[in-house]
């Protein structure tokens, strides 16, 4: 395989939009079905309820956003880049960045540093 690429993200955001499955075939997988059928609409997801996390979303998991992980993002890509020189191609994302596979390694661990330092701050 040519051009691997790897998506570091920040794990409280779903890849995923909120909702319902928007294709049958997925609601007749999930059913056993063979032929698809009308997708049954999922009931809403709870309502935060008075002592939970008001500050809590839908978007999120059920984990907390990293605290500035769009700033480590392009701190982590400035040190790499300043100690292994390029890095490919980069892409940062609102929640992450996507890398070539052989940037991980160096990419990976300044995200984890800087992640690390603001977390026990």
């Amino acid at each position: 395989m040519t051009e691997q690429r790897v998506a570091i993200l920040d794990g409280s955001h779903s890849l995923f939009p909120p909702g319902p499955p928007s294709s049958t075939l997925v609601a007749a997988a999930a059913a056993g079905n063979k032929k698809p059928s009308k997708a049954q609409p999922h009931p809403p997801p709870p309502s935060t309820k008075k002592g939970q996390d008001e500050g809590s979303s839908s978007s999120t998991l059920g984990l907390h956003p990293i605290p500035g992980f769009a700033e480590i993002i392009l701190d982590s890509i400035r040190d790499a880049i300043s100690t292994e020189g390029s890095l490919g191609k980069l892409a940062p994302v609102d929640v992450g960045v996507v890398c070539d596979a052989s940037a991980v390694r160096a990419l990976g661990r300044a995200i984890h540093d800087r992640v690390r330092a603001r977390l026990k701050d």
